[in-house]
């Protein structure tokens, strides 16, 4: 985060290039070790990238939308990014 921070760019990013996986594959891993449905293992691993979406890209495109005003409103994760998170 702090890296994400300095630089001032979408954490995604800094994740995949530092842990060589993003906080959507990991929630992923314990949404399908918790049972969770297959539309809510979707939403976590997808909404990023709503493409990628095939069980309910309704519903992932709303979260993603839901992510995206949270950080134009600046409600994000504590910092200010000035790279676009779908560009990730």
């Amino acid at each position: 985060m702090e890296k994400a921070q300095r630089e001032a760019v979408f954490m995604g990013k800094v994740e995949h290039s530092d842990l060589c996986f993003t906080h959507c594959q990991s929630g992923e891993l314990l949404a399908r070790r918790w049972n969770l449905s297959e539309e809510l293992v979707e939403v976590i691993l997808c909404h990023h990238h709503v493409a990628a979406a095939v069980a309910n890209p309704a519903l992932v495109a709303i979260v993603s939308l839901a992510d995206w005003l949270s950080r134009a409103s600046k409600l994000g994760v504590g910092y200010l990014e000035t790279a676009d998170p779908m560009d990730s």
